[in-house]
């Protein structure tokens, strides 16, 4: 996910699909990605309805796909002083002070072409996980699960970045669930009747504050926003906006921000709210065809739509 949380003049480069071939390479290393799992379970029966069980599991993927610009004339870059020493991939002087736009050929090393994208294999991800689970039963056929899980990944990436596009740095992925609880019950009423639900709670997923424009001259849109201190910012109008979204956004961004006041935020370093589920089944088996047949009538995220429904 994503947070634009700056709104001010930056460089506007010419795309570089405009008018020129685009190409792709690949690395003569290049393979397909690999995975190492690890897994370590152990289960305890308490009564003879009542079972215990834990599972913990590691896994690390090696030889991610990626891609660099090998186009791209990063050269020695000058310096955003008032952004944490951001660094601009562009020569100053060629930078048109009213509009901050820039020459398209002042980012390319050849100027036929637009993007040369050399996909290789070479980035890393792990996650680790611990799951705990209570399971229940009865000699009708009723059930109940309870599970817990705690989730840590991170992973590297290059899709947004503080400065240099072609670092592929190390955060918290943005597929991460820190928690997540699972309840399923199934109640059986009759040999012909039963029902199901499952009923789920997960902490929010991860996002980036990001630029809405190109800062560091890569003709990409993918930099990661400095979060400036009201106080010292130069530029009123956005000292305003910063004081207000730090003020006023949501509980969540502005613990994420005000962590981060005076520096570039760090890629997924903001995490979204909670999310419940619920999801019903009714379950019909009319005895017929040998009692093979059941009829099913399921609701998918039946919380969802109830706040559809009344909001």
């Amino acid at each position: 996910g994503k947070c634009v949380v700056q709104a001010r003049r930056s460089l506007q480069s010419t795309p570089v699909i405009t008018g020129r071939p685009q190409v792709t390479v690949y690395d003569e290393g290049y393979g397909a990605a690999k995975t190492i799992r690890a897994n370590l379970g152990a289960t305890r029966r308490l009564t003879p309805f009542f079972t215990m069980t834990l599972d913990a599991s590691y896994v690390k993927g090696i030889g991610q796909s990626a891609s660099r610009d090998l186009n791209l004339n990063l050269g020695t870059p000058f310096l955003l002083a008032n952004e944490g020493n951001r660094p601009v991939y562009i020569n100053p002087s060629l930078i048109v002070p009213t509009t901050g736009a820039i020459p398209f050929t002042s980012t390319r090393k050849d100027a036929g072409y637009g993007s040369v994208n050399q996909v290789f294999s070479g980035l890393e991800n792990e996650t680790k996980q611990v799951t705990a689970s209570m399971n229940w039963f009865n000699t009708r056929g009723s059930t109940l699960s309870a599970n817990y899980t705690m989730q840590f990944a991170r992973d590297q990436a290059s899709n947004l970045t503080p400065g240099d596009p072609n670092a592929f740095l190390w955060a918290r992925s943005s597929n991460e669930r820190r928690h997540n609880i699972q309840l399923n019950f199934t109640k059986v009423f009759s040999p012909t009747f039963e029902l199901t639900a499952i009923g789920s709670m997960a902490s929010g997923s991860r996002y980036s504050p990001v630029v809405g424009s190109d800062i560091n001259g890569d003709g990409s849109r993918n930099d990661l926003a400095y979060v400036f201190n009201p106080a010292n910012a130069n530029d009123p109008v956005l000292a305003a906006a910063m004081d207000d979204l730090l003020k006023n956004g949501s509980k969540g961004a502005k613990a994420c921000l005000a962590s981060q006041v005076g520096k570039i935020a760090e890629r997924n370093s903001c995490i979204g709210p909670w999310s419940p589920s619920l999801n019903l089944q009714v379950n019909l088996k009319p005895g017929m065809f040998q009692n093979r047949l059941t009829i099913s009538f399921a609701t998918i995220n039946l919380l969802g739509g109830l706040d559809e429904l009344f909001n």
